[in-house]
Formats: C-alpha cells, sequence, structure tokens
C-alpha cells in the first residue's frame, strides 16, 4: 500500500474525505484457484492449516532506471511480490501476524547498483500460532520455471493434502494442517484436493 504507516493513514484519511472506496490490489482474493483453496480450509476438509510456505519467484526486464530499483518510489521484492505471500498467510490462516523475520540480498546487477534488495526469505508467526514462510526473489535465470508468474499451488497435512495443479519447478505453495478431513481430487496420486490446469499436470502431496 505504501512504504510507511504514516503514508498509509494518510492515503486512508484522504479516501475517507474524498467519499470513495480504496482498496488494495491484493488480486488472489479474486483469482479461482487461490479461492478454492480456501473454501476447502473453510470447509475443514483438511483440517486446521498450521504452517504455510509460499515462493514468489519471477524474472522481469526492469531497465536500471525503473521505479522498482529506486528505494524511494519502490519497496523491492518484498512489497512488490513477498506482500502477496504475506498476505495469503493471513487469509489462510485467518490471523493477523505477531512477530516477522526477514533476510534479503542484492544478487542481480541492476539491485547491487540500486542498493536494493531482489530476493528474500520471510518468516511470519501468527497470533493463532500459525507459521508463513515466503520466498520472494526476482533473482532467478530468466525462464526458470518456464514462465513468469504461472504456480503451482498445493496444501500438504500431514495424511491429507489441497491443492491445484502445475508443474513442481514452478512457484508453489505448501500448507501443512492438523486434524482430519477427507481429501479427494483430480488425478493426484495421494489423496490431493484441488481442481485441473490447462497444463494438466497434477500435484501430489
Amino acid at each position: 500500500m505504501a512504504l510507511t504507516l504514516e503514508e498509509a493513514d494518510a492515503m486512508i484519511e484522504a479516501a475517507k474525505k474524498a467519499g470513495v472506496k480504496m482498496m488494495i490490489g491484493q488480486t488472489r482474493h479474486f483469482d479461482h484457484r487461490y479461492v478454492n483453496i480456501k473454501e476447502q480450509l473453510d470447509a475443514g476438509k483438511v483440517g486446521r492449516p498450521v504452517f504455510i510456505r509460499r515462493a514468489e519467484r519471477q524474472f522481469l526486464p526492469f531497465p536500471p532506471d525503473a521505479w522498482q530499483w529506486d528505494p524511494k518510489r519502490g519497496g523491492g521484492v518484498i512489497l512488490d511480490i513477498g506482500v502477496h505471500a504475506t498476505d495469503l498467510f493471513r487469509w489462510f490462516l485467518g490471523h493477523e501476524a505477531v512477530e516477522v523475520y526477514a533476510i534479503a540480498k542484492s544478487v542481480r546487477e541492476a539491485a547491487k547498483a540500486a542498493g536494493f534488495y531482489d530476493h528474500a526469505f520471510i518468516t511470519c508467526k501468527f497470533d493463532g500460532g500459525g507459521i508463513g514462510f515466503a520466498e520472494a526473489g526476482w533473482a532467478y535465470p530468466q525462464g526458470f520455471g518456464r514462465a513468469l508468474s504461472r504456480s503451482q499451488r498445493h496444501a500438504q497435512p500431514a495424511k491429507r493434502a489441497i491443492g491445484a495443479g502445475g508443474h513442481p519447478s514452478r512457484e508453489y505453495r505448501n500448507i501443512v494442517c492438523t486434524g482430519r478431513g477427507r481429501a479427494t481430487g483430480h488425478g493426484a496420486r495421494r489423496r490431493t484436493l484441488g481442481f485441473p490446469q490447462p497444463d494438466n499436470h497434477a500435484v501430489g502431496a
């Protein structure tokens, strides 16, 4: 939303004064693949989620003078794509984060020149006891995983799994759950809840 809490508060106040609606572009909430997983979690089909692992990996051809590399205009890889991972943690777990730890590095030459991070690992602990671990990266070689933003999704508890298809080398997320639930699926070898994707790959637990 903004680089500082003060800027975010100012945006909220401006929207209130103008009498207009303002929302954050958390596009995953409107993507049927993520909605499908959220519905399965809320229905208790695989138990209560306690750990979520999520990777956002991209290689986008930003020119050296792009705002993405400017610390005063962009939040680096953490705020650009890492925010989608941490938002999924909040959404799927249904709680707010109480502790956050991150470590980041400048890998690409443009990132080094700008003194900006293009690869990061983020760990979030939530008030309900859940844990989220995210990798956010612009540093992978171009074409890694055969796509810029294609993704693999699945939830994997000890004995139950939910998921959405994708190739194992692409982005992934992993959700570990406790409790009992009945899992049925579309083509996955282990008890997997999910739905087929256009590329017809099935993701097992």
